[in-house]
């Protein structure tokens, strides 16, 4: 276990050395190619989607914040990633500094829960690494906006959360299945004691912000605009994104593949039923609540993305346990010390066309691409 609290200490300048692992392989190309023309293509379109040009429209949010930025950006590529990369690293940043606020407090300090989580963040493919391999996805500002919402539902702010949560939804839709059936849940929990009345007012009070901008991007959210005439020349992918329907068709992926996901999308559910039993804690609602992003596996096609959701899902619930107090974790179960190496091994980020984008660089540079095939 030396490594994992090696791993704690260290856990600032390590997660930044896991942030820019995951990104090497995207930088590594764009200097081989001397070009940033395949560097995050698609993704930068969605930066330029806003509501004053298209009106309301899903995801336009966040373009629409950063409109003046965007539009000052248009005609140079450069400019508009390193932008785009900064302001997903500071992200990252925010979100590091929530957990060491959670983690670092008195009663934590010398929980091992902490370092296991950190060692995770750190080391998994469904870690810091994952992010800045897919840099730029709008998930990560909106796990954020999750966070904070449920330290102002801790603090008894319902719709201050509730209106943050919504400016999630409207950002990235994807936030409402992994993190709002949690974050009601946890609300529920929390005021366990009142009257059911209060807590229906409590939890509409909370809800109806999400829920209608839930409602509103699935009845309104597509547009037949042709997006082509308010992106820059440069941006010539993803604009595909604002004309699909709901439901997206299955990858062809192997059977080997299938499993690795599978392993990534259920280990965080064995971790977090071990922390229940570790503090005595009977199966609830809240774990139930958890399930809930699996629908995203139904729902789209970024299957390494959705894996990633699920561990921010069950982190959710851990963290709102965390600050009750409940924070032991046993240590003495071999199958499930296993399965925590297993799924921290660092195997490189989870890629979407390459399921583990690095191991098969790796396999293709020493073994050959026969190999690999057969």
């Amino acid at each position: 276990m030396n490594i994992i609290k090696f791993t704690s200490r260290n856990f600032l300048g390590l997660s930044l050395l896991s942030w820019a692992f995951g990104l090497s392989l995207s930088l590594a190309f764009a200097v081989r190619d001397r070009s940033l023309e395949n560097f995050i293509p698609w993704k930068m379109a969605q930066y330029y989607v806003n509501y004053f040009e298209l009106g309301f429209v899903k995801r336009g949010m966040l373009g629409t914040l950063l409109y003046p930025i965007m539009k000052a950006t248009n005609d140079d590529r450069f400019l508009a990633i390193t932008f785009v990369v900064l302001l997903d690293l500071a992200v990252v940043l925010a979100g590091l500094a929530l957990i060491q606020r959670v983690f670092d407090r008195e009663p934590l300090r010398d929980k091992m829960i902490g370092d296991v989580v950190k060692f995770i963040l750190v080391f998994s493919p469904v870690g810091i690494m994952q992010l800045s391999y897919d840099v730029g996805r709008f998930d990560h500002v909106t796990t954020i906006l999750a966070v904070i919402s449920l330290f102002l539902i801790l603090k008894g702010s319902t719709f201050l959360a509730g209106l943050l949560f919504g400016i999630g939804v409207l950002i990235h839709e994807a936030v409402f299945v992994f993190a709002f059936p949690v974050l009601l849940m946890i609300l529920i929990v929390v005021h366990n004691g009142r009257r059911p009345f209060r807590i229906s007012v409590l939890s509409g009070r909370f809800s109806i912000t999400p829920v209608a901008c839930a409602a509103a991007v699935l009845l309104f959210g597509n547009t037949d605009a042709d997006l082509s005439s308010i992106l820059p020349a440069w941006v010539d992918r993803g604009m595909e994104v604002w004309q699909r329907g709901l439901f997206e068709p299955s990858s062809n992926l192997t059977g080997f593949q299938y499993a690795t996901l599978a392993f990534y999308a259920l280990a965080p559910s064995v971790f977090l039923i071990h922390f229940y039993r570790s503090n005595k804690l009977p199966l609830d609602s809240l774990f139930l609540a958890t399930w809930f992003t699996l629908l995203l596996f139904w729902l789209g096609i970024d299957y390494s993305r959705w894996c990633h959701l699920i561990f921010v899902s069950n982190c959710l619930v851990m963290m709102f346990h965390l600050t009750q107090g409940r924070c032991e974790l046993r240590t003495d179960s071999r199958l499930v010390n296993t399965l925590f190496f297993a799924y921290a091994l660092p195997l490189g980020p989870l890629g979407t066309d390459d399921l583990l984008p690095y191991v098969e660089i790796f396999l293709r540079m020493f073994l050959g691409s026969s190999w690999l095939a057969a």
